[in-house]
């Protein structure tokens, strides 16, 4: 019989055992393994579901933004430290964290609008990752790209140096 585990690990990358609201837990070795065992599924998964990493410079990624706000303020990111959504982060399991990218909302205005954020944290939910999200912005960039009741915009990401 295994027990669901809600606490502990480190967080770091799309591919640690937190991230995914798993913990490690060496007194009990059977959940341990499957704690493992979920944390390479989901790592797997990932693998096929995401592009290799852009580098500065690189081809720009074109698919959804989101954003995340209030209900996160205070919270610990990937980064470690705590999230504000007034500042110009962002969460992307493509960029290494640090990593500044340019986001331009695709539209047919003559003047596209872009915001540079810093990849601060490790998202969108790998199910919307599926569904062609590829960067959760914090409020204040999204605020600037599009109005915030819309949600979801289609964007194009491009490392910059």
């Amino acid at each position: 019989m295994s027990r669901r585990l809600g606490s502990g690990g480190v967080r770091g990358g799309p591919c640690t055992s937190r991230a995914h609201g798993l913990a490690r837990d060496t007194r009990h070795p059977e959940d341990a393994r499957h704690s493992l065992a979920k944390a390479l599924t989901v790592c797997i998964a990932l693998s096929f579901a995401s592009p290799a990493v852009p580098q500065a410079g690189a081809a720009e990624s074109v698919g959804l933004a989101s954003w995340y706000g209030e209900e996160h303020r205070g919270k610990l990111m990937a980064n470690g430290k705590r999230f504000d959504p007034d500042k110009f982060t962002a969460a992307s399991w493509y960029y290494p964290l640090g990593t500044r990218v340019r986001v331009t909302l695709s539209s047919r205005a003559a003047q596209p609008r872009s915001v540079l954020v810093t990849i601060t944290d490790r998202g969108p939910a790998l199910e919307y990752v599926r569904d062609g999200r590829i960067i959760d912005l914090s409020r204040a960039p999204f605020k600037r790209l599009a109005p915030p009741h819309l949600g979801l915009v289609a964007v194009a990401v491009q490392p910059v140096r």
